[in-house]
């Protein structure tokens, strides 16, 4: 099932870091109207957290992932790579 716009700019605010509050206001919303949006795109998307979602959106190329070359180590640690 197709993302709405109101879907992809919330999955944006998110990414960004916005709580359902920020966003809502950013958006010019209510944040239960957020909230409404961050459930229909979890079930859409088949996660069920906000790191879930927001992974599941970069994969997607929904949204950018931000650089994390900072955060990677210099060699292999076994999980997560």
């Amino acid at each position: 099932m197709p993302l709405t716009e109101r879907e992809l700019a919330v999955l944006q605010a998110i990414a960004r870091g916005h709580t359902n509050a920020s966003a809502a206001a950013l958006l010019g919303v209510s944040p239960k109207t957020v909230d409404s949006h961050r459930t229909s795109l979890m079930r859409k998307l088949g996660v069920h957290s906000t790191a879930s979602l927001l992974l599941a959106g970069v994969r997607a190329g929904l949204i950018d992932p931000p650089s994390l070359r900072w955060a990677r180590p210099a060699a292999p640690i076994g999980f997560i790579t």
